[in-house]
């Protein structure tokens, strides 16, 4: 008795330790950073958002502006549009920016990304090409935090910011959006894994049992 209940026992610590592990996702970046999250200079390309299939220029903040993190600054943010600096007028209209990230090899349903935004003049956020609900409108401060944890898939995401440049006539615009956290769960062993652990150690059992005989 004293042996099944030492098995049982070992079937509930497996079942416990098959708990998810949730990771950080490495290839998700700030607005104006290098790959090392370090805040790069004004007039840089930006490395992992684009605009049209082109390169988001990493730009100095308008007077008006929350103010850029300094440039080295790891962890920190910029701004990024079309052209530097943020003072210069580009014409209103949608400016849709991307960036991507990879789930390959952790389970896209305990995704989760907390962030915060500020923007001139207004954004939505899509995942995937679906709207999040996630929106903002303000370049003073940072909106949020603004959390996304559904609409997530497997491998390669998209995540979408549109960005409307409000006005009739030509007038500064810009991004700035700022991960305060991004993880994802690696994947956790189906229970029936644990079962079949349990039953071969039962197996083994019995087979000692019997060569002790």
């Amino acid at each position: 008795m004293a042996m099944w209940t030492r098995l049982l026992a070992m079937g509930v610590v497996m079942a416990v330790s098959f708990q998810a592990q949730a990771v950080p996702l490495a290839d998700l970046f700030n607005t104006g950073v290098d790959s090392g999250g370090l805040v790069l200079a004004p007039g840089l390309a930006d490395p992992h958002y684009s605009i049209a299939a082109s390169p988001a220029t990493v730009i100095s903040n308008h007077p008006a502006w929350l103010a850029n993190d300094a440039v080295g600054t790891p962890g920190g943010s910029s701004w990024i549009g079309t052209v530097n600096p943020g003072a210069t007028s580009v014409a209103p209209g949608l400016y849709s920016y991307t960036t991507t990230f990879d789930l390959t090899g952790l389970d896209p349903n305990t995704a989760s990304i907390t962030m915060l935004l500020a923007v001139d003049n207004s954004v939505n956020v899509l995942l995937n090409g679906n709207p999040t609900g996630i929106s903002h409108a303000g370049f003073a401060s940072f909106s949020g935090p603004m959390v996304l944890n559904s609409g997530f898939q497997a491998g390669v995401n998209t995540l979408q910011f549109d960005v409307t440049n409000a006005g009739t006539g030509p007038n500064p615009a810009g991004l700035r959006v700022e991960f305060t956290s991004a993880t994802a769960a690696l994947p956790v062993p189906e229970p029936v894994t644990a079962s079949l652990v349990l039953f071969g150690a039962v197996i083994l059992l019995g087979r000692r049992r019997r060569s002790a005989v």
